[in-house]
C-alpha cells in the first residue's frame, strides 16, 4: 500500500489521532446540520452491491442527501450517453414512466440531458452525482429538489468540493451500475462512461439490457431489444432482471 509506513506511524500517534477524530466529528456535525449523511461499508444503510466493484473504483464512503433507505432497494438503472438522440430519450422516458407508475425505483446519473429527462414524472428515485455536492452543475439543482421532495435521494462517492472532472463520470457510472438490480442501457457508445459500466457488468457475469443499437451484441448475459420495443415490453424485460437478482 502506498504510504503504508506513514499511515502506520499516524495510527500510532495517539495525540494526533485524537485531534483527527475530533475534527472528523465536527465535520460530521456540520454535514448533519445541512441534512447530509455519510455512510461507510460498516453502516447498515450501505448499498452492499457496491462492494462488488473493483478495489480501485470502490468508494470507501458515500455522501447522502435525502431518503437513505432507497439505496438498498432493488433499483433499476437507466443509462444514456451525453450525445444521445432526442428520439431515444423519449423512448427511455416512456420506460421510466411505466416503471415509476408501478412504484419501482430508478437510479440515474446527474450529468446529461438524458438524466434530467428521466425525472419528468415526479417519483422517489436515486441520483448518483459525478462530483461533490457543492460542485454539481446549477442546471441539475431543480432535478435534485424535485427528486428529494418526493422522497428520493442524492448520493456521491466524492468529497463535497471535488470536481467536476470528466474522468469521474466513469466512477459515477460504475457505482450506478453496482447499486442496481437491473440495468438498462439506451444505445451505449464506445469510449463513454456508460460503455465502461456495461463492460464491467458483463465482465462480472451480471446481466444487462440494451435498447437500440450496439456495436457488439454477442456477449453472454446481454439482452438487446430494438428501439421500437413497446414500453410495456421494455418494462417486463427490466423487471425480469430484478427478479433474477433476487433468486
Amino acid at each position: 500500500i502506498r504510504g503504508a509506513n506513514r499511515i502506520a506511524r499516524a495510527l500510532r500517534d495517539e495525540d494526533a489521532m485524537h485531534a483527527r477524530l475530533a475534527a472528523a466529528t465536527e465535520q460530521l456535525s456540520r454535514l448533519e446540520r445541512r441534512h447530509i449523511q455519510v455512510i461507510t461499508p460498516v453502516d447498515p444503510a450501505w448499498p452492499v452491491r457496491a462492494n462488488a466493484l473493483p478495489y480501485a473504483s470502490r468508494p470507501y464512503l458515500i455522501y447522502v442527501y435525502g431518503t437513505v433507505k432507497l439505496v438498498q432497494q432493488h433499483l433499476i438503472a437507466l443509462f444514456g450517453a451525453e450525445d444521445i438522440e432526442q428520439g431515444v430519450i423519449e423512448r427511455a422516458q416512456l420506460l421510466a414512466a411505466r416503471l415509476t407508475e408501478s412504484r419501482h425505483t430508478l437510479v440515474t446519473g446527474l450529468v446529461h440531458e438524458f438524466d434530467i429527462a428521466m425525472h419528468a414524472v415526479s417519483a422517489p428515485s436515486v441520483l448518483v452525482a459525478s462530483s461533490g455536492f457543492s460542485r454539481i452543475p446549477r442546471k441539475m439543482r431543480n432535478v435534485i429538489s424535485q427528486v428529494t421532495r418526493t422522497g428520493g435521494v442524492l448520493v456521491s462517492p466524492f468529497k463535497l468540493n471535488h470536481g467536476p472532472y470528466n474522468h469521474d463520470d466513469r466512477e459515477r457510472a460504475l457505482l450506478q451500475a453496482a447499486m442496481a438490480a437491473a440495468r438498462v442501457f439506451f444505445t451505449p457508445a464506445r469510449h463513454s462512461a456508460e460503455w465502461d459500466a456495461l463492460e464491467w457488468v458483463l465482465a462480472t457475469r451480471q446481466s444487462a439490457i440494451v435498447i437500440g443499437d450496439i456495436d457488439n451484441d454477442s456477449k453472454h448475459n446481454l439482452k438487446v431489444l430494438p428501439l421500437d420495443t413497446s414500453p410495456d415490453e421494455m418494462k417486463v424485460a427490466a423487471l425480469s432482471e430484478t427478479a433474477s437478482d433476487q433468486d
